[in-house]
């Protein structure tokens, strides 16, 4: 993903959308308290948010190649009652 992050950071785009006066305090103020602007807090929480997924992605792949080796902990339990 760090890849792909680097070739998006190349540019820049604006981009609009609408957040609940609420959402936006609360993101004013930790992007104040972090001394970052509101554009640099929210490239970084949704850079977070990308590499999270990715990563959930990833985990999911491989979990599903390898799912024929591994039981659940329920399984486990079970096969370990006396």
């Amino acid at each position: 993903m760090a890849r792909r992050t680097a070739a998006l950071t190349r540019r820049s785009v604006a981009v609009n959308f609408t957040l609940p006066l609420e959402l936006l305090a609360l993101m004013d103020q930790l992007a104040a308290e972090a001394e970052l602007s509101r554009s640099e807090f929210l490239r970084g929480l949704i850079e977070e948010a990308l590499e999270d997924a990715d990563d959930i992605a990833v985990a999911e792949t491989r979990l599903a190649d390898e799912a024929d080796g591994w039981v659940s902990l329920d399984e486990l339990r079970a096969m370990t009652k006396p």
